[in-house]
């Protein structure tokens, strides 16, 4: 099995204040309401996900993903890492209040696929995987911090 996938790294704004923005990224129906590539979701406790993705199909191989998720909040920032599965997603968010009343998210998520692909085939699709996975990760926090403030 090959790895692939991609990251971002952004600064996105949110008109809601800081301690409101915090907990809506932090918030676990809110964050299954975003995953629209989840077939099914499981809440295992008050932190921790199980998510079944739809089968995807870029043309070059086929891919189901199943993982477990945990997310933690410590101070301004919430952070999350896989704990097991095909899939690792891990990253942070940190929130800071601006002087208007909003806040800015700084974002920054790594997200690695295994996909049955051979290496060198894996080699010339990640150019593509990057791409596919930061407009995922865009298209996710739009949805997270959409209707806040």
């Amino acid at each position: 099995m090959a790895k692939v996938g991609g990251g971002l790294k952004a600064v996105f704004q949110s008109k809601a204040n800081a301690e409101a923005t915090r907990k809506a990224i932090a918030d676990l129906d809110r964050i299954s309401a975003a995953t629209l590539e989840a077939e099914r979701i499981e809440r295992l406790d008050s932190a921790t996900l199980r998510i079944h993705l739809r089968e995807q199909n870029h043309g070059v191989a086929k891919f189901a993903g199943k993982y477990t998720v945990q997310y933690s909040t410590t101070g301004d920032s919430v952070s999350w890492r896989t704990l097991e599965g095909n899939v690792n997603n891990q990253g942070s968010a940190r929130v800071v209040a601006r002087p208007d009343g909003g806040s800015d998210v700084h974002w920054n998520q790594m997200v690695e696929t295994e996909v049955p692909l051979p290496s060198l085939m894996a080699k010339a699709a990640a150019p593509l995987a990057a791409k596919i996975t930061e407009a995922s990760i865009r298209g996710y926090v739009g949805r997270l911090l959409g209707g806040l403030g």
